[in-house]
């Protein structure tokens, strides 16, 4: 296994560890779904960095009330995991 695989792999297993710790921080008192602001303070990441994410190849799963995007946590969860295995692949 080469350095960068093995970097990319501690990277790929660390943030696993913070996205569950996360999510588990926060079941207790999460919403079923999270509004734009919502989304980006879960991901800790600002509203506008959540927005270009939106525009871009693999926007973070979303859903619709009306005209106003809505996230669920686990889907943000799955999503930023495929993000970061993409990352990681050579």
């Amino acid at each position: 296994m080469s350095l960068d695989e093995m970097i990319a792999s501690a990277v790929e297993r660390a943030v696993e560890r913070a996205l569950e710790k996360h999510l588990t921080e926060l079941a207790p008192s999460a919403p079923v779904l999270l509004d734009r602001e919502g989304a980006a303070a879960f991901l800790r990441i600002s509203s506008r960095q959540l927005d270009d994410l939106r525009r871009g190849e693999n926007p973070p799963p979303e859903l619709r009330v009306g005209a106003a995007p809505r996230f669920e946590p686990s889907a943000l969860v799955e999503w930023a995991r495929g993000q970061a295995r993409k990352g990681s692949e050579p």
